[in-house]
């Protein structure tokens, strides 16, 4: 054998080892040899239970005689939230219940009060957690020498300071 022909056999055995090494990162020659990754199917290694809602306790049944929810109207759910139990608006105020609102001037409230509240006119009075706390004592005894602590009512003196 002459020394040119083992060399180019070697140089093509070598040719052929490197182009081999060079496809093998390819994704078709690696499963052709066999060396690429084969995962598991996480869908395939886990049963999937079937989906399923959980029943809803808030749901029962008509009660004979009461309208359906779809025809219940806005205002009786209204009346019903205002006034547990109803769905019509309870009955007009009695004579003395019309007198003692006349006397403290329930008729005479402005419509318009909440579009007045933020306005530059309006005088609010910051009462802190100091004064919250004084107007919210009982009577009480404390100390050693058993003084005793007594909340006051006040009276309206009217306008003319009598």
């Amino acid at each position: 054998m002459r020394q040119g022909d083992t060399n180019s056999k070697l140089s093509t055995v070598g040719l052929i080892l490197a182009m081999t090494f060079v496809l093998q990162g390819c994704s078709t020659m690696g499963k052709i040899f066999g060396t690429s990754k084969n995962p598991p199917d996480e869908f395939a290694v886990v049963n999937q239970p079937p989906l399923a809602l959980p029943p809803d306790y808030a749901l029962v049944p008509p009660r004979p005689g009461e309208p359906s929810a779809q025809n219940v109207t806005p205002s009786a759910q209204a009346i019903n939230a205002l006034f547990p139990g109803r769905t019509t608006l309870p009955p007009p105020a009695s004579s003395s219940e019309q007198a003692l609102l006349d006397s403290i001037g329930a008729g005479n409230a402005d419509t318009d009060i909440r579009s007045m509240v933020g306005d530059d006119e309006t005088v609010v009075v910051e009462k802190g957690p100091i004064l919250s706390d004084l107007l919210t004592v009982g009577e009480r005894y404390s100390g050693p020498d058993g003084s005793r602590i007594v909340r006051l009512s006040s009276e309206d003196i009217g306008p003319d300071g009598q």
